[in-house]
């Protein structure tokens, strides 16, 4: 229901219409928050999070488990805590690829039955790092790359599509005559 006080410009007119048909949400006027303040909020989350998990570790005797976990977590972190977009994509996708790297050490530790021997081991094995942080790296890899790659194959999707409509239109000209070209 539009309301008698509106201005009568068509930008808000526009606006109110899309508003009242729902296609525009009201969460749109809030001002987006800074980017420094979203990173202390990351900050602040990842600290409470990795002190959490610290003390439940510490705790149960687990302090070499700790240290592997928050070392090879270490690329995942650093992505959350450096991404500035609003869905945050890239920080995703680092930290599926550094858990796919890190998967098979955390099997490795739930099967041990010490594992601070494991994490110990893990901890002077350079196979394992390289896997852990090789894993992560593709994953940056992935987030520079891909969107290259997508817009490579969207230029050349329009450029041929361009081709194939200006061929059509050729077709139309000599079956027509140039009045079809100027739409005359």
């Amino acid at each position: 229901m539009l309301s008698a006080e509106l201005s009568h410009t068509p930008h808000h007119a526009l606006g109110t219409i899309l508003l009242a048909l729902g296609t525009l949400s009201m969460s749109d006027n809030k001002p987006a928050k800074s980017s420094a303040s979203r990173f202390l909020t990351n900050l602040v989350i990842v600290i409470t999070i990795l002190t959490v998990l610290s003390s439940l570790l510490i705790f149960l005797g687990f302090i070499y488990v700790m240290v592997v976990l928050v070392s090879g977590f270490m690329p995942c972190i650093i992505a959350n805590l450096v991404e500035k977009r609003k869905r945050r994509l890239a920080s995703k996708t680092i930290t599926a690829f550094n858990l796919a790297g890190i998967m098979p050490l955390l099997f490795s530790l739930a099967r041990s039955s010490d594992p601070n021997f494991v994490a110990q081991g893990a901890f002077n094995d350079p196979y394992i790092w390289l896997m852990v942080y090789g894993f992560a790296g593709f994953g940056w890899l992935v987030v520079q790359i891909v969107p290259q790659i997508v817009f490579l194959f969207l230029t050349i999707k329009a450029d041929f599509t361009i081709r194939k409509l200006q061929s059509l239109q050729r077709q139309l000209i000599e079956e027509w005559g140039e009045g079809v070209k100027n739409g005359g």
